[in-house]
């Protein structure tokens, strides 16, 4: 999931810096591949544990789908509505994608099978 995400987001900053304005294509190049990226965590996050869980699999497929389309739809929607107040709500909204995809990675990181509890030195 990850590396699709990953993949794509180049593809899509070129084509929104060719069709549309200027400044989404600028603020696209910064922030649409970590915004992928983050979203692509989501994504793994609900499928991961669709597998792991079978008794939670039929809601959890629906949730890595549906939750990777409704933050990139309001991800979009910041970018594209054309209303300068909400380039205000982007910081906020990106700091959100960052501590959602963090705390997702460490949770599942923490709940791993392969995970030793052996300390790493500093």
């Amino acid at each position: 999931m990850m590396l699709v995400s990953l993949a794509l987001a180049p593809v899509l900053i070129i084509l929104f810096y060719v069709w549309l304005r200027v400044n989404t294509g600028l603020t696209r190049a910064f922030t649409a591949v970590p915004g992928h990226a983050l979203m692509g965590i989501s994504m793994g996050y609900f499928f991961g544990i669709a597998h792991m869980y079978p008794e939670l699999k039929k809601a959890n497929l629906r949730k890595a789908i549906l939750a990777p389309f409704l933050l990139h739809g309001i991800y979009d929607f910041i970018l594209m509505a054309g209303l300068d107040w909400l380039l205000v709500v982007f910081i906020p909204y990106m700091v959100y994608l960052y501590y959602s995809g963090l705390r997702k990675m460490k949770i599942t990181s923490d709940s791993s099978i392969f995970r030793n509890n052996v300390e790493l030195p500093d």
